[in-house]
């Protein structure tokens, strides 16, 4: 007699991000896949938001991203310079591992250094 397992579910491949609104902040949640094909959209959407923003926060959630490409990470760490410049407060909400690692490895891990579990 044959047992069949019942498949894992299998993990969505390609990444994309969600925006949100919420009174003047805005929250911004990875998923998935960031790899360099996803750079400049991410980038091109998050500039969009600094422009866009009132006088609320950016939250990004990046707990389920399973892969940051380095150069979508050089990125996310330039949105982080240019909101700095901009006087504009981004709030890290979640980092997966993978997150982590990435910015360890390119030493911007202080930029994750505030964040706030949800």
């Amino acid at each position: 007699m044959l047992l069949w397992k019942k498949k894992p579910a299998i993990t969505r491949q390609d990444g994309w991000l969600k925006v949100g609104y919420q009174d003047t902040d805005v929250s911004v949640r990875l998923f998935g896949r960031l790899d360099r094909t996803l750079r400049d959209t991410i980038r091109g959407t998050l500039q969009s938001l600094l422009k866009l923003r009132g006088q609320g926060a950016i939250h990004l959630q990046m707990m389920d991203v399973f892969l940051l490409d380095p150069s979508t990470a050089a990125g996310l760490v330039a949105f982080f310079r240019d909101a700095e410049q901009d006087d504009v407060r981004v709030e890290v909400r979640s980092a997966s591992p993978a997150v982590k690692q990435v910015f360890k490895g390119l030493g911007v891990s202080d930029l994750l250094d505030n964040v706030n579990s949800i």
